[in-house]
């Protein structure tokens, strides 16, 4: 399953590559799955060829959008591909980072678009960006590099998690 995951007020210059990314999924038959807020999610399922799954929310809270954002990553992280699609309208806030926890993600950090990213990152999905610079990208998550999959976009290559040795040092 392909994800995605962005602004409620979804900036112009980022409609022309959602809009290729969906075609080019949907044209793939991938499975597509968005939220059901306003932005890039509305974009998305408004794309002509969108045909996939929608996420929704009990109500317009926070709480029940979290709870959406999480069950839609818990979701995707099941499937056998496993790919967020994030276009972020912000930096990073610098005290998010990716956690297995979905309720250390989704601190308040003002940012549900970057919390669902690091949540989905944590999980083990793959994870791309579009819309920012190399300089707006966290570089605490790991390295960034351009992908060749999804030109435009920087692909997250997750930092080397220590490994755990047999005897203690």
């Amino acid at each position: 399953m392909y994800a995605f995951t962005g602004s409620r007020s979804l900036p112009e210059t980022f409609r022309s590559p959602v809009h290729i990314l969906v075609d080019q999924l949907t044209d793939q038959n991938h499975v597509v799955g968005v939220g059901c807020a306003e932005g890039l999610d509305s974009f998305v399922r408004q794309s002509s060829s969108f045909r996939g799954r929608v996420f929704i929310a009990e109500s317009c809270v926070p709480y029940a959008l979290v709870k959406r954002s999480v069950f839609m990553v818990d979701v995707l992280c099941c499937s056998a591909v496993k790919c967020l699609i994030a276009f972020p309208d912000k930096p990073c806030p610098p005290e998010l980072v990716p956690q297995f926890s979905a309720l250390k993600c989704f601190c308040g950090s003002g940012s549900g678009s970057w919390a669902t990213a690091a949540y989905a990152s944590a999980r083990g999905a793959s994870l791309y960006v579009g819309g920012l610079s190399a300089n707006q990208l966290p570089p605490a998550w790991g390295s960034w590099v351009l992908s060749s999959r999804f030109p435009g976009l920087r692909r997250l290559l997750p930092a080397p998690s220590p490994q755990l040795g047999l005897f203690p040092s």
